[in-house]
């Protein structure tokens, strides 16, 4: 009996490991995306606490002119937060992309696997029929031709 052999295997090697690495890539899309959705939150929470802290102190406070320093560090940090914004944008944009690139090579693969598993089938079929055509061979040898009873 022949052994099965899949022509293709050294593609479809390649391209599972493409798509390995586009998964990969794509985590890491994702995590980098996370880790500055953090970063934003964090820095939105300090800023709502700075407006608090300023608003709440009354005008004849004696620290009050030091919270000039406070308002400029809402202004800085309002800025840095629009900043973070727009990355945030960019790094949906890139993690859809990562998605995307890894849809396609999955598709890749998954054509070859398909087709390997297509294969293997016909290579399953053609073996039981050559055992059948093998076991067919043994009993009709065992059978004597040409005698006939009388």
């Amino acid at each position: 009996m022949k052994k099965f052999e899949f022509r293709l295997k050294t593609l479809l090697n390649y391209r599972e490991q493409l798509e390995e690495l586009s998964k990969q890539n794509y985590r890491e899309a994702l995590a980098r995306h996370s880790s500055y959705q953090e970063m934003l939150e964090e820095n939105r929470k300090r800023r709502n606490e700075a407006a608090i802290a300023l608003s709440a102190m009354p005008l004849n406070h004696p620290l009050y002119p030091l919270m000039a320093l406070t308002d400029h560090y809402l202004r800085q940090l309002s800025y840095l937060i629009e900043e973070q914004a727009l990355t945030l944008l960019e790094l949906e944009k890139t993690a859809r992309e990562k998605l995307e690139e890894y849809r396609a090579r999955y598709r890749e693969a998954e054509a070859i696997r398909r087709l390997r598993e297509k294969k293997w089938r016909n290579y399953l079929r053609e073996m039981e029929r050559e055992e059948q055509k093998l076991q067919d061979d043994l009993f009709i040898a065992r059978w004597p031709t040409g005698v006939t009873e009388q």
